[in-house]
């Protein structure tokens, strides 16, 4: 068959040790930073309606409400809210787009809150985002230093800076740096865009007779496994699964940092927001670890066993909960698992499958797992107390592993999805 190879792109972030003499202009640079997007978070709230519109519209309009015209037969004219703020544009738009975001979610926030007669969230005094630095702003930025426009309390100048080397994939763009500054450290945080030149489009892809698929579940809370693969052909047959452990391990750990903190806080009065913001840090660090582990194992699960194409089930319709790991331990949700990691791991398999020209699609999460991947029947599940696996048993007999059967379902919704036949061995 002939396919059209498209051409496209995934974006990574490296996240690089940043060395500079400079520390006490990069800490004002973000603090101008800040104050510009409370600025432009207070114009956002008070007119709302500029958030309907997209982006880009959103941002020339602010431009237009706060600058002062350059050329044109407006120019020199004051604008009608115009506030005074020594600052680059580049430094400016970045500020905007920062602001556009917290006011969306400081708008829904509320709308939430409020639907679930709960506390309004507070509007922000003051934020304490990291820098964004829009081209115009850094420049040089090599495979071991960067130049960043900061103010030295006086004018904007160039200061260079040395970054830990890393290297920088051809043909790869790089987007702007955010610059973080830590208590003892600064890292760059530097996107960067990948081309793919081998990724086909997912219907041309299912159409291919030799085609393989894995099929994802996320257990979530009730076993030690993160995710259950399984790989099928194209006629459904199964090829082989993989359970990726260590769940426990990391519900333990999340577990007993959460407790820690609740016992800190009781026996210490004087716990502050900035206990929270480091028990939230060390939270994020075990997060991202698993999630980068559990995704790149599912990934070298697919190269392994030539799967093109991997599918999961869509909940994106489903009313999320909050991912505030501090407000879901105050309200004691869900203890056996504090904070999930599916949408981070998926997040993170998104880009780790596309480099390697692995597709994924999503199928309809209706009974993936309360029907026999066999027969269709009920199923019902059971803790098998030896091991604390998680078996069932439906209704016409069938028996086996909760998670493998809906992993099943996942795989053969997905070949049905793209017309191919499935054949069941129900024996």
């Amino acid at each position: 068959m002939q396919v059209d190879w498209k051409k496209s792109h995934y974006t990574t972030t490296y996240k690089v040790r940043l060395y500079t003499n400079n520390i006490e202009y990069l800490k004002l640079t973000n603090e101008i930073y800040n104050d510009l997007i409370k600025k432009y978070f207070d114009i956002l709230y008070e007119r709302q309606e500029l958030l309907e519109l997209s982006s880009f519209k959103c941002l020339s309009e602010l431009e237009r409400l706060t600058l002062i015209p350059k050329t044109g037969a407006r120019k020199g004219e004051i604008p009608e809210l115009y506030f005074e703020q020594d600052a680059p544009l580049y430094l400016r738009r970045a500020a905007i787009n920062q602001a556009i975001g917290n006011a969306k979610i400081q708008i829904a926030s509320e709308r939430i809150s409020e639907e679930n007669n709960n506390k309004i969230p507070s509007i922000p005094e003051k934020f304490s985002n990291s820098t964004t630095f829009y081209k115009g702003m850094y420049k040089n930025l090599e495979g071991n230093s960067i130049s960043l426009k900061l103010f030295d309390g006086e004018e904007w100048k160039w200061f260079k800076a040395k970054l830990e080397k890393f290297e920088i994939p051809e043909n790869a763009e790089i987007l702007s740096p955010t610059i973080v500054i830590h208590k003892d450290y600064i890292m760059a945080h530097i996107p960067v865009k990948h081309a793919i030149d081998d990724v086909t489009p997912i219907k041309l892809r299912m159409q291919e007779s030799d085609i393989r698929v894995c099929g994802i579940v996320f257990p979530n809370s009730d076993t030690d496994a993160f995710a259950v693969c399984v790989a099928v052909d194209g006629k459904g047959k199964f090829i082989k699964s993989l359970f990726i452990k260590g769940a426990n391990e990391y519900k333990y750990r999340i577990e007993k940092i959460l407790s820690n903190m609740e016992k800190n806080r009781q026996e210490n009065q004087n716990y502050t927001e900035n206990d929270y913001k480091n028990k939230k840090e060390k939270i994020g660090k075990i997060k991202n670890y698993y999630a980068h582990k559990v995704s790149k194992q599912i990934v070298d699960f697919c190269k392994e066993n030539q799967v093109q194409v991997i599918a999961k089930a869509n909940y994106e319709k489903i009313k999320e909960k909050t991912e505030d790991v501090i407000l879901f331990y105050e309200t004691k949700h869900n203890r056996r698992n504090p904070v999930g990691l599916t949408k981070k791991i998926l997040k993170n398999l998104q880009y780790k499958a596309y480099k390697e020209g692995i597709l994924i699609t999503g199928v309809v999460a209706a009974s993936i797992t309360n029907r026999c991947y066999k027969c269709g029947g009920y199923v019902r599940r059971k803790i098998q107390k030896t091991d604390f696996t998680l078996k069932l048993r439906c209704e016409n007999g069938h028996t086996g592993d909760y998670y493998f059967n809906g992993a099943m379902n996942v795989a053969h919704r997905c070949l049905k999805k793209f017309g191919h036949k499935v054949e069941i061995d129900d024996k």
